[in-house]
């Protein structure tokens, strides 16, 4: 799923930046070659501390972020996220919506929003959801062909494998 979500990234054209825990780093042979910046979530604190550890990584102020267990997602709806997320510069925030839910992956976020991210971690608050209120997250409408076809689903097991 890593390479998956690798080719991926280079298919959008972004800056890649991949977060993972200390005692979980992927084999530096599913990298080689490829322009990527390994860096360690040390908070324990799920996805939020991810998302720490990137955008304080990142070199551009303006990031696309999706974790590796969504590997039906296409270049163009991360692409499409990008245009959205740069359209609105007031927006540290923008995430997709699929049946009036608001999906917290894929997103696009700005620097910006770090500050956020850390004061939310260092009160213990974990849920990614209640980041994208507090940054008053821009929400659009996921295309239903992306939703149909499986693209916003995770793969949390080997069986779940079965349908990429």
């Amino acid at each position: 799923m890593l390479s998956r979500a690798l080719d991926l990234a280079a298919a959008v054209g972004v800056e890649v930046v991949l977060s993972c825990r200390r005692e979980s780093a992927p084999d530096p042979e599913l990298y080689r070659g490829r322009e990527v910046r390994l860096v360690f979530d040390d908070r324990d604190a799920g996805p939020l501390a991810g998302l720490e550890v990137s955008l304080a990584a990142a070199r551009f102020e303006e990031a696309i972020v999706f974790p590796v267990d969504m590997p039906g997602l296409a270049a163009g709806t991360l692409a499409r996220l990008a245009g959205e997320g740069l359209a609105r510069p007031e927006a540290r925030a923008v995430v997709y919506s699929a049946g009036g839910s608001r999906l917290v992956f894929p997103a696009f976020y700005r620097r910006s929003a770090l500050a956020d991210v850390r004061a939310q971690l260092d009160a213990g608050r974990l849920r990614v959801v209640e980041l994208l209120d507090r940054l008053e997250a821009c929400v659009v409408e996921a295309d239903a062909a992306a939703i149909a076809g499986g693209e916003f689903r995770n793969v949390n097991s080997e069986a779940d494998l079965a349908g990429f």
